[in-house]
């Protein structure tokens, strides 16, 4: 996927043209291969849960939403997402983050960032 192919414009994400239906405001996105990962902006976000990472395939479907932290790892709201190399990660506002598979949006790592 393109990057051009895809804008976000007042929290509302678009992929050519067409604005894709999300569970809330997008705060920012990334693309990694053929899915978009979207982080949703938690100040609106319509869903109390914690898991506010998404993963959108070309067609704009929402094809997996992220697990809530650990509980053990006193979970909260995820806060960015960034590619390292071929790494996808997610940081949330406890100083951890979670290097994420981008087709699935299993956690495949843990790293205390505090």
């Amino acid at each position: 996927m393109n990057r051009a192919e895809v804008h976000l414009t007042n929290g509302d994400l678009y992929i050519s043209d067409s604005k894709v239906e999300t569970p809330g405001s997008i705060q920012e996105f990334e693309i990694a291969g053929e899915t978009i990962i979207a982080l949703l902006d938690r100040d609106h976000h319509s869903v109390t849960e914690k898991n506010n990472v998404i993963g959108i395939n070309p067609n704009g479907e929402t094809v997996w939403r992220i697990a809530e932290a650990p509980k053990e790892a006193d979970p909260d709201w995820y806060s960015g997402i960034f590619p390292d190399g071929d790494d996808l990660w997610v940081t949330n506002l406890s100083g951890l983050k979670y290097r994420v598979d981008p087709e699935t949006g299993e956690s495949l790592e843990k790293r205390i960032t505090k």
